[in-house]
């Protein structure tokens, strides 16, 4: 048995018994930046084996540098207009070809449909990052325009079928940015956090997809659950 391999445009499917090609169901597990989408990944993935679980490229995002040394995502934080198209393509590219490699590389298991939870997803990037880079103006329509030819170019090669919204306040998010330490995130400000959330809601509250929200005021024992519950549906 083997993965499909597809072209750079058409869908990735997996082939289940050697012969027939399905598409893997990919759900976005998203929230805000420090809302502790990390910390329940590692519960997920040590409580449900059924699921593979994709950690976002941050790696990618910080390895990418200037000649001084900076980050792509440092340098995105400390100046977002000139920036946001920049990382904006780079996010949408890097998070592409994870989930890409992610998907060609795994090890079907006879009649069983595989689910993949990513760590965020091409639609996050469009209707949160991007969007609101875009409303507040720190993308031109130029960059807009290129924007979106890339995301309507590419982003249907791994559609997202369902999705997973964290909710956390945009105090603790800050909190807990500050206790982890990332290199290039400690200009992140509570403002900026407010407005994602905000994005974040928005979007959740107009997409026709599947979703399910959880507070991280619950317990990982119970969020794990309600996520392997949600995920059944996607079986059928």
């Amino acid at each position: 048995m083997g993965c499909a391999v597809s072209s750079p445009l058409s869908p990735i499917v997996i082939s289940l018994d050697g012969n027939t090609p399905i598409s893997p169901i990919v759900i976005s597990l998203d929230g805000n930046i420090g809302a502790g989408k990390s910390t329940l990944i590692a519960a997920l993935q040590m409580a449900a084996p059924e699921l593979t679980v994709l950690q976002e490229p941050v790696g990618d995002w910080l390895t990418l540098k200037n000649e001084t040394g900076e980050s792509l995502l440092s340098l995105f934080y400390k100046d977002t207009p000139r920036w946001a198209y920049t990382f904006q393509n780079c996010a949408i590219l890097t998070r592409l070809l994870a989930t890409q490699h992610a998907l060609e590389a795994y090890k079907p298991q006879p009649g069983k449909r595989p689910i993949f939870i990513t760590e965020r997803s091409v639609l996050t990037d469009r209707y949160v990052f991007a969007e609101m880079m875009r409303k507040e103006g720190k993308m031109s329509s130029l960059e807009w325009d290129l924007y979106m030819k890339w995301f309507d170019a590419f982003a249907t090669k791994i559609p997202v079928k369902g999705i997973i919204h964290i909710t956390t306040s945009p105090s603790l998010s800050k909190h807990r940015i500050v206790q982890r330490g990332r290199l290039g995130e400690e200009s992140i400000s509570v403002e900026y956090l407010t407005n994602l959330d905000q994005q974040h809601k928005e979007w959740i509250q107009s997409t026709p997809l599947p979703t399910l929200s959880l507070s991280t005021e619950t317990s990982l024992e119970i969020n794990v659950e309600q996520i392997r519950t949600f995920c059944k549906q996607f079986y059928e």
